[in-house]
């Protein structure tokens, strides 16, 4: 029996509450660890993220999957 998944896309907007820098780790409900936290506790699984290239991170796309059962 072939497995199904869905898939889900969260765009956290940067800022330091939320991404953080090399010193400062994000905090509040919109850090990305917060939300990564959340969805699993929701049955998803962070499958992988992106950003858009350059030196000033404006966003980062948290990709999650689960198992369709």
């Amino acid at each position: 029996m072939k497995r199904k998944f869905e898939y889900k896309l969260v765009r956290i907007r940067a800022s330091k509450g939320t991404i953080g820098n090399s010193k400062q780790k994000p905090t509040g409900e919109d850090a990305y660890e917060q939300v990564i936290h959340k969805h699993a506790g929701e049955g998803w699984r962070l499958c992988d993220t992106w950003s858009p290239p350059g030196v000033a991170t404006a966003w980062i796309d948290l990709i999650f999957e689960r198992e369709i059962t």
